[in-house]
């Protein structure tokens, strides 16, 4: 979301954090690597709360053997994935993606 040269910091902002998922972290994981990639010197990782002005430091990758093992998974699992034949079976998932409208309203149905 931004970078702050001077201090070498990674922001990412989000409307309302309620839990820091996942996800969140492997996005700015992702986000980390580009920088590095292109030359930038990273120091710290943040997620920044919009709604409630709360910020969360995200340790970095190489101080979360645990998070950045998931994260090299998910990257793998990314480059097998084949959308042809995927199918969502997560009810949850489809209730909450800023993509629902856009998708097959099956799952939902009660």
């Amino acid at each position: 979301d931004t970078y702050d040269i001077e201090h070498g910091i990674l922001r990412e902002r989000k409307k309302r954090i309620r839990k820091i998922y996942d996800g969140y972290i492997f996005q700015v994981y992702a986000q980390y690597f580009s920088l590095i990639e292109m030359g930038y010197d990273v120091k710290k990782i943040e997620i920044y709360s919009i709604d409630d002005n709360k910020k969360y430091d995200i340790e970095l990758p190489k101080n979360n053997s645990i998070m950045f093992q998931e994260f090299e998974k998910i990257v793998a699992e990314i480059k097998r994935f084949d959308i042809k034949n995927y199918v969502q079976t997560n009810r949850e998932k489809c209730k909450h993606c800023i993509y629902e409208p856009a998708c097959d309203r099956s799952l939902l149905e009660e």
